[in-house]
C-alpha cells in the first residue's frame, strides 16, 4: 500500500521558503487583492467578500450596511498567509516528524528569527492602511497567546493589532478551529473587501464542512470550490500557496487518495 503523507517533506519546505515561485505566487495575490479593494466603493447593501449561504447553486455574500460600509476591512489568515514558520517547518521536515500541538504551541510563544513576513505582505499591508482599510488577522492561533502574536506582528512590520478588534485567534468564539463565527463578529463591525488565506477555511466553512457539520471528501471539496464559488477566486477570495499542510491532508492523504 501507498504510505499516507503524514509529515512534512523537505521538498515542500524548500519549494515554499526557498524558491522564486514561491515568493512570485505571493506577490501575484497581494498585488490582485490591492488592485481589487482600491475598485471598491462600499455601501450601504453592498456584497462583501464574507459567504452568507448557497442558493440555487450559487453564492450569496453578505451585505454591508451603512456602518460597516464607513469601516472598510481585509481578512487575512496568519500562518503561511502574512506569516512564514521557516523555522517550525524546517525542524518538522529534518526531524521527519508530524504536527506536534505542544511544539507548535511553543512556536506560537517563541517564533524568533525563523518566524518571517511573507513576500510582499508588509508593503500590501502598508498600503491598504494607507488607504484606509483595516487589515482584519483571523487566525487559529490560540487566544492564549494573543500577546506574542501582536508582538510579532508588530516586530515583522505588519503594523498594530488589538486582540478582539482586528485580531481573532481560536477561543474568541465558539466553533474551535472552523472561522465562520469568527467571520460573523467581524462582518458586525467592518464591511469586508476581501479575504486571503492559504486554505479553503480561511474563506468559508462550508467547503471543508456539509450542512451537517460532516467533513467532504477530497473530490466534494474541490467540486463545491471550484463551482459555486468558482467566481470568488480572485475577485474578493485570494489564495497562497502552501503544499505544506492542510485540512486538505487531514486525515492524511494517501497517493492514491489523491490521485486516483
Amino acid at each position: 500500500p501507498v504510505a499516507a503523507v503524514a509529515d512534512t517533506s523537505a521538498q515542500t519546505v524548500a519549494w515554499t521558503f526557498g524558491t522564486a515561485e514561491s515568493a512570485m505566487l505571493s506577490q501575484q495575490a497581494f498585488r490582485g487583492l490591492l488592485s481589487h479593494v482600491e475598485a471598491q466603493r462600499p455601501v450601504a447593501g453592498s456584497a462583501s467578500a464574507i459567504l452568507q449561504r448557497l442558493e440555487d447553486g450559487r453564492a450569496v455574500m453578505l451585505a454591508c450596511t451603512a456602518e460597516t460600509a464607513a469601516r472598510p476591512a481585509v481578512i487575512f489568515d496568519l500562518d503561511e498567509t502574512l506569516l512564514w514558520n521557516v523555522g517550525h517547518q524546517q525542524w518538522q521536515a529534518r526531524h521527519h516528524q508530524p504536527f506536534d500541538p505542544a511544539i507548535w504551541a511553543q512556536w506560537e510563544q517563541d517564533g524568533g528569527p525563523g518566524l518571517l513576513a511573507a513576500p510582499g505582505a508588509v508593503d500590501m499591508v502598508a498600503r491598504l492602511r494607507a488607504l484606509g482599510i483595516t487589515p482584519v488577522f483571523n487566525s487559529n492561533r490560540a487566544a492564549a497567546h494573543a500577546p506574542q502574536t501582536i508582538r510579532d506582528l508588530a516586530r515583522l512590520g505588519l503594523g498594530a493589532a488589538v486582540h478582539g478588534e482586528n485580531l481573532f485567534l481560536e477561543g474568541d468564539a465558539p466553533g474551535g478551529s472552523r472561522k465562520d463565527t469568527r467571520r460573523s463578529l467581524i462582518a458586525q463591525r467592518y464591511c469586508v473587501l476581501a479575504q486571503a488565506g492559504d486554505q479553503m477555511g480561511d474563506f468559508t466553512d462550508g467547503i471543508d464542512y456539509s450542512a451537517d457539520g460532516k467533513r467532504r471528501p477530497p473530490a466534494a471539496r474541490k467540486d463545491i470550490a471550484a463551482g459555486p464559488l468558482g467566481g470568488l477566486w480572485n475577485r474578493g477570495w485570494f489564495l497562497l500557496p502552501n503544499p505544506m499542510y492542510g485540512r486538505w491532508n487531514t486525515p492524511p492523504l494517501s497517493l492514491d487518495d489523491a490521485v486516483p
